[in-house]
């Protein structure tokens, strides 16, 4: 199973730049059957996900990828945090298509000697 970190600080996996985000905020743990389990590691403003068009805080809640959850006052789903899309968010782990191909760099027998 999956774990991610989320907070404002940059050594967490999930990093959002929001004031109102304590800086290890949050787990977020992948589930087989495709949920999450969001964990609130007793954040300062607290987290929340939507509820009949209200939000309630929790400790701990199962969502789905696209559910509105509040981290803080920052609103975003899981799945735009674990993708990148959220625009005020920086995940720090790296998947296959975010390393570059650096081959064309590359020369035989080694770098150049001066």
């Amino acid at each position: 199973m999956d774990c991610y970190l989320v907070g404002r600080s940059n050594d967490n996996d999930i990093v959002l730049n929001n004031v109102t985000v304590s800086r290890r905020h949050a787990e977020v743990r992948c589930r087989p059957d495709g949920l999450y389990d969001v964990v609130d590691l007793d954040s300062t403003v607290g987290s929340f996900v939507m509820m009949d068009g209200e939000w309630v805080q929790f400790s701990q809640a199962t969502v789905e990828p696209d559910e509105p959850l509040r981290l803080g006052e920052h609103k975003a789903t899981i799945a735009r945090l674990l993708t990148g899309e959220d625009e005020f968010s920086r995940i720090t782990v790296p998947t296959l298509k975010e390393v570059p191909d650096i081959s064309q760099f590359a020369t035989e027998g080694g770098p150049e000697k001066r």
